[in-house]
């Protein structure tokens, strides 16, 4: 998103929220933003219950084992998942 998208998005939201009359609703919106904020800070992924660099880990440790050979094919899996 270029600067200018960005600014107009940036001032729609601030009209959105200025639009607001329920103190209710606004609080939820204020705190939903300092959530999201909170999580980039944290490294969080917007939606995930890890950081960028739990999940590197995480691929790094699966392509590990798929080296070492731990694990079962795809169509084995399907065999077993379809026993489910």
């Amino acid at each position: 998103m270029n600067a200018q998208k960005l600014e107009a998005l940036r001032m729609e939201g601030i009209r959105q929220i200025i639009s607001i009359d329920d103190e209710n609703i606004l609080a939820k919106v204020v705190t939903a933003i300092r959530k999201v904020a909170e999580r980039k800070e944290l490294g969080r992924i917007p939606g995930l219950a890890y950081t960028h660099e739990e999940r590197l880990a995480e691929i790094a440790k699966a392509e590990e084992e798929l080296r070492l050979g731990m694990g079962i094919p795809s169509d084995e899996l399907r065999k077993e998942l379809a026993s489910w």
